[in-house]
């Protein structure tokens, strides 16, 4: 499986039209990184990636646990609904 990866955030970028994020073959996912290059038109700035590797250099950001005030580390690309800054997990 693959992914295609924004070079600047480090996270996987999903298909504007389709939503999809995962391609079964390298070929797909080139495929694929052209077709998101045009639609929002940033030529080179996408990199294909198989999954291991793309969960071996996933960054992590600081936020801050709004129940407790802490300040924690998750990964970057953590949704906002299931990250513990937003209101929406803790509503859950």
């Amino acid at each position: 499986m693959f992914v295609v990866v924004d070079t600047y955030t480090q996270c996987r970028v999903a298909h504007p039209r389709t939503r999809r994020e995962t391609y079964v073959s390298e070929r797909a996912a080139r495929a694929a990184r052209t077709r998101i290059s045009k639609i929002q038109d940033t030529l080179g700035s996408f990199v294909v990636m198989d999954i291991p590797t793309y969960e071996a250099q996933v960054p992590m950001r600081e936020v801050v646990n709004l129940m407790t005030g802490q300040t924690v580390q998750e990964r970057a690309d953590t949704p906002w609904s299931c990250s513990v800054a937003s209101e929406s997990y803790w509503s859950a």
